[in-house]
């Protein structure tokens, strides 16, 4: 394939000429021959080839690297003493334009967003014969309108600023593309251009899609779409349309009842409070979560990168059921240190179906799940200003956890909503998203490692602090974008 320069509009060149060879069955063509010509627009076979494409590129960008990138910012985490630098730059705030993963996240969903504006463009050629495949076109299209506004927030939570109604106006969003121009050299929208356009995408969905929800879903749903819109209300502090779309999906997954079937959830990948998860095989895997566990056979121990701090085990009472499901204690053998008496990160131990051979960590990743929806309903309620009602949706996901009643009220209610998106969601790559939201600094400094025989703890790791403003608390774009394509304006100012 020949060497394409990795900009915006480069990048949907890319994302056509790998089009339908990602994975799901779709590898008859060619890596080097041009999606326009395999795809000839004739029928609903020519769509789905498309569409599992689609669907395949959206499963790369979740999980892994991509789910953890983000924790390694946070004050989750300590780097222990055999994490050989792995993502270091970002534990450390030094990171630059270039860094790794940063690249990867925005490419990749630039890749996504690439595919869906070709199956956009072109889906209304195909004729359908009868109404079962009228009803395949428009809930395909109703689809994509919704993969496409999930990528584009993806990227606004990391690539722009915190949304703000009375700044968005003025702030820079994302360069935004409705159809593949190779020509094309888009500048930054302003961030309420970028939010008005996830949200247009949104009402095309509602319009179109009408793939029902159900547990463990692995295509786009009516619930999923409730679920990320919620999800993006809250990042516009639109709390009333948050609510609304969380109080249709509560009743629709139930919460686990008990240490078996919550525990299958992280194991098996299957659970009723799943509204999305994605789809993976023996032969198809994506993304392994193989930084939190990691044992070695020769040497019988695991060797973890990062261990959880200890302010994070605290936060779980012993009655609470994902203390033992989340962490696990065992011998740790990092560098020359042996210790065992340090909780690792046990939420991705490795779904035994999907294993070649033993220790393994990949998983069918869930994206979507309802406890989200509990905590979105109770940080929009608590904003409201219904103490009681924010206080119900935090305690009844507690009560589901075997965790004691919230009684706070106050400033002291918003910090246990805040300790209980932790909880519930240590791992999964939220944290800093959170800070951001919250205007809160990333700080290390008055949390103590488990262990520090196990851990850095020079200075600029463990004792480090981010404040709220701090310019790197947004991603900058990545420098081969900057550089080939000049209409785009840095996030950065030493640039």
């Amino acid at each position: 394939m020949k060497t394409i320069k990795n900009n915006i509009h480069r990048l949907l060149l890319l994302a056509i000429l790998s089009l339908t060879v990602v994975s799901c069955n779709l590898d008859e063509y060619p890596e080097d021959s041009l999606a326009e010509d395999r795809i000839e627009w004739n029928s609903t076979t020519d769509v789905e080839k498309v569409r599992m494409g689609i669907y395949a590129l959206y499963r790369q960008v979740n999980g892994g690297n991509f789910t953890t990138a983000t924790d390694y910012q946070v004050d989750l985490f300590n780097a222990t003493v055999g994490y050989n630098n792995t993502a270091g730059d970002l534990y450390r705030w030094d990171f630059t334009s270039s860094q790794g993963s940063i690249t990867q996240i925005w490419a990749s969903n630039y890749k996504l967003i690439g595919n869906i504006n070709y199956l956009l463009m072109n889906i209304d050629k195909v004729v359908a014969d009868h109404e079962s495949e009228q009803a395949y076109l428009k809930n395909t299209k109703g689809e994509a309108h919704l993969l496409r506004a999930i990528a584009y927030h993806t990227l606004a939570l990391r690539f722009a600023p915190l949304y703000q109604e009375d700044t968005a106006e003025q702030e820079l969003g994302l360069p935004l593309e409705e159809v593949v121009d190779i020509k094309a050299l888009p500048a930054r929208a302003t961030l309420e251009e970028t939010y008005q356009f996830i949200l247009k995408d949104l009402a095309q969905a509602r319009a179109l899609l009408s793939q029902k929800g159900k547990h463990n879903a692995e295509f786009m749903t009516v619930d999923v779409l409730d679920a990320f819109e919620a999800r993006v209300a809250l990042s516009m502090s639109n709390y009333s349309l948050a609510m609304e779309r969380v109080e249709t999906l509560a009743d629709k997954y139930p919460l686990s009842n008990s240490v078996e079937e919550f525990a299958k959830m992280w194991l098996k990948d299957t659970s009723s409070e799943v509204i999305y998860r994605h789809f993976a095989s023996v032969d198809e895997r994506l993304n392994e979560f193989d930084v939190y566990l990691e044992f070695d056979p020769a040497s019988k121990a695991y060797s973890p990168l990062y261990v959880p701090n200890q302010w994070v085990i605290d936060l779980y009472e012993d009655e609470d059921m994902r203390k033992d499901v989340f962490f696990v204690k065992d011998l740790i053998k990092s560098s020359r240190v042996s210790v065992d008496d340090v909780y690792m990160l046990n939420k991705f131990p490795g779904n035994p179906d999907l294993q070649k051979i033993p220790h393994e960590y990949y998983h069918k990743y869930k994206p979507f799940r309802i406890a989200e929806i509990y905590l979105i309903a109770a940080e929009s309620a608590f904003m409201l200003k219904d103490e009681a009602k924010a206080a119900s949706w935090l305690n009844k996901l507690r009560q589901a956890r075997a965790a004691s009643e919230i009684k706070q009220t106050g400033e002291d209610l918003f910090k246990a909503i805040q300790e209980e998106w932790v909880r519930e969601f240590i791992g999964e790559g939220m944290r800093l998203n959170q800070l951001a939201r919250w205007e809160m600094a990333m700080d290390r400094s008055d949390k103590l490692p488990q262990n520090p025989k196990l851990t850095i703890n020079s200075p600029g790791f463990s004792d480090l602090v981010i404040p709220s403003n701090s310019e790197k608390f947004v991603w900058e774009i990545p420098y081969h974008d900057l550089d080939a394509n000049k209409n785009i304006i840095p996030n950065w100012k030493n640039n």
